[in-house]
């Protein structure tokens, strides 16, 4: 996870594993069976990041074209949210749910609950790792609390590429804590490649822009397996001992492939955490985002809130 900012877990919850096959099979229901209209009424209203995004809405990679992807967002806290709170099972989700998703609350809720106690697990040992109390992230990311903490159910159409590549989800960086991404298998699930450090990023001299020029690692699906990535945020946080790393979805040149579906579970600190970056920590023992180590030396203004962190990151994605 120091080196690259990723990991697989091979042995996940069996649980967990079992909600996430349910809710592909929800996901694939809607986004190819809904109609176009119960999708606009659903839409995504700003500031709010709850709700359908359509194909091209989202823009990842500046540089890049708009991605070829259609997302229904939900909104997730578990206790008191905008989308789900801790009585799910018998409240209705506060936001609008499509009609082929609105029977499937209790099994949201329940994967959300899953996939929130898989990453306090995972928080609980970074903060031991640096030795600071075991509860140091796990207090900040409370279930209770208000958060940007999202699940997204992702669409990738079918499509057929010419002599050229296709990005389906250009190049970026996630935004908070950690990601947990769910993907089923077979070829049209792969695509998910991870931009390895340059070699100047691996002397600890690449600055800002080290991430550019490295190699992209493929990343195969499999649905037995869960696959962590740390977030811009925690890479800040921790003055780059966990590096944030760039990663996107392609399609090879002269290849046909039918739809892409995949479920990521986005983590992040309860709105009003203020940040403040961990002193003494640095990546691979000195240096830290600052000073050229793992990551691109991503910071945040000290004191400002993780709701604000999260909101200047947003600004800059949504066409």
């Amino acid at each position: 996870m120091e080196a690259h900012g990723f990991l697989q877990l091979s042995h996940p919850s069996p649980l967990l594993l079992s909600l996430a096959g349910k809710l592909f099979a929800a996901s694939r229901h809607f986004f190819e069976d809904e109609s176009a209209g119960e999708k606009e009424r659903c839409r995504r209203v700003p500031p709010a990041n709850s709700g359908w995004v359509g194909q091209g809405v989202e823009k990842l990679d500046a540089k890049g074209s708009d991605d070829l992807k259609e997302c229904g967002c939900l909104y997730t806290t578990l206790a008191s949210g905008r989308a789900f709170n801790i009585k799910v099972f018998t409240e209705e989700p506060k936001q609008p749910m499509p009609s082929l998703l609105a029977g499937e609350t209790e099994l949201i809720a329940d994967f959300i609950a899953a996939c929130h106690s898989l990453c306090m697990g995972l928080l609980e040992g970074m903060a031991l790792s640096l030795s600071l109390p075991k509860d140091y992230f796990t207090s900040r990311h409370a279930p209770q609390d208000p958060a940007g903490t999202a699940l997204r159910l992702l669409y990738y159409p079918p499509t057929t590429t010419g002599s050229a590549p296709l990005v389906r989800a250009g190049a970026h960086s996630d935004y908070g804590s950690l990601t947990l991404l769910f993907q089923q298998e077979g070829a049209s699930a792969s695509g998910l490649q991870v931009l390895l450090p340059s070699s100047s990023s691996a002397d600890g001299k690449g600055g800002e822009g080290m991430q550019q020029g490295g190699e992209w690692l493929d990343v195969p699906a499999a649905p037995d397996r869960v696959l962590v990535n740390i977030g811009d945020l925690m890479e800040a946080w921790t003055a780059g001992r966990w590096p944030s790393t760039v990663h996107r979805v392609l399609v090879p040149p002269h290849t046909s492939t039918g739809a892409r579906l995949s479920i990521a579970y986005f983590l992040h600190p309860a709105d009003d955490v203020r940040l403040h970056r961990i002193g003494g920590v640095a990546a691979h023992g000195e240096g830290g985002a600052a000073g050229g180590g793992s990551g691109r030396g991503r910071v945040f203004e000290e004191g400002m809130t993780s709701a604000e962190w999260l909101k200047e990151r947003f600004r800059a994605t949504y066409i």
